[in-house]
Order: C-alpha cells, then sequence, then structure tokens
C-alpha cells in the first residue's frame, strides 16, 4: 500500500522504490554487457541463457526483448518468436533504436506489410532510429502491396536522408525497381516519369 503524499513515510517508500528500479536497471545493464560480450565471440547460446535470466529481473524490460529477437531471427530464423518478443519490446518505455529496423525486417519475412508501414512510419518520429533505414522497409512494403507509386515516393524521400553509400545503392535500386514496375503495370505512366 502506498502511503499518503504528504506522510514522511512517503519519502522512505519512494527512495526504497526509487532505488529498488534503479538497482534493476544496473543489473539489466549487467546482463546486456555479458550477452555484448557473448554475441561478440559468438556464443550465441550462453548470450540467450542470460537474456532469459535478465527476464526474472524484468520480464517486461524493451532492450532484453529486443535482443531476444534479434536472436530468434538472425541465429535460430524463429521469425515467429522473433516476432514476440519484438512486440513486446515495442511496449517499452524507450524503445531500443535498432528494434525498429529488426523488427520491420521480421514483419517482412512474415509478410505483413501493412505492419511494417505502421512500425517504420513510427521509426520516423523516433529518436535514434535512422530514417532512410525506415524508408527503404517501407518502400519495400509498398512495392510488395503493389503500391509502386507509394513506393518511389518512398524511395524518393529516404534518398533526401541517406548518408551511407550502402543505403543510397540500395534505394536506388529499389526505386528503378518499382519505376519498372510501374511502367509495366501501367504504361501511360511511363510518360510521366
Amino acid at each position: 500500500m502506498v502511503p499518503g503524499f504528504f506522510l514522511p513515510e512517503f519519502n522512505q517508500y519512494l527512495t526504497q522504490n526509487l532505488s529498488m528500479m534503479a538497482t534493476e536497471n544496473l543489473i539489466i545493464e549487467r546482463y546486456l554487457l555479458l550477452v555484448d560480450q557473448h554475441f561478440a565471440e559468438q556464443e550465441y547460446y550462453e548470450g540467450r541463457k542470460l537474456l532469459e535470466e535478465a527476464l526474472f529481473v524484468d520480464p517486461t524490460h524493451g532492450t532484453v526483448h529486443s535482443y531476444l529477437g534479434w536472436y530468434y531471427y538472425a541465429q535460430m530464423n524463429d521469425f515467429g518468436r522473433a516476432n514476440t518478443h519484438y512486440a513486446i519490446s515495442m511496449k517499452a518505455e524507450n524503445v531500443f533504436p535498432g528494434t525498429y529496423s529488426n523488427y520491420a525486417t521480421v514483419l517482412m519475412k512474415l509478410r505483413r506489410f501493412q505492419d511494417v508501414i505502421a512500425l517504420c512510419t513510427q521509426g520516423l518520429e523516433a529518436p535514434g532510429v535512422a530514417d532512410a533505414y525506415m524508408w527503404i522497409e517501407i518502400a519495400h512494403a509498398r512495392e510488395m502491396l503493389g503500391e509502386y507509386k507509394a513506393a518511389k515516393v518512398a524511395c524518393e524521400e529516404g534518398l533526401k536522408v541517406a548518408m551511407d553509400e550502402f543505403v543510397k545503392v540500395q534505394l536506388t535500386s529499389a526505386q528503378t525497381r518499382t519505376k519498372e514496375k510501374l511502367k509495366r503495370a501501367a504504361p501511360w505512366y511511363a510518360l510521366t516519369l
């Protein structure tokens, strides 16, 4: 039971709970550092075990679920489990920026193109997320939905913010591909390109 705001016990209650939350965050951070070391050494099983232990400390920690999503997607090709962990991760207060691009990849593999568009649109507003990558995924999803004009526009938007040459090449390639698909889908549209 939470004591009343103006009682002296409230300060004690607040101090104890804040220090417990800070301690939990420090414990989680230590787990994540160890996991990073294991993953760097390609010791994925050991890293996964540590992530599962971290969930006992905080079962809703977004970054832990994001790491587990990556593990199941990149190491185990288990897109269903990856999807579950990424979905939980997205409910966290501060979403780990890499979650957006990794989750978009999983959703593309699951052929959930509308969800990719919604996620990446959200990612465009999130701090620390590479906008150009979000535009690439939006373009790919629009292309898969047969929305070639919208895919072309997404490529153009991505090229405006892309700084990495690899990303620029991907966007240019997708733009060229969607232009070709537009020509085949509606030959009259080719005159406006």
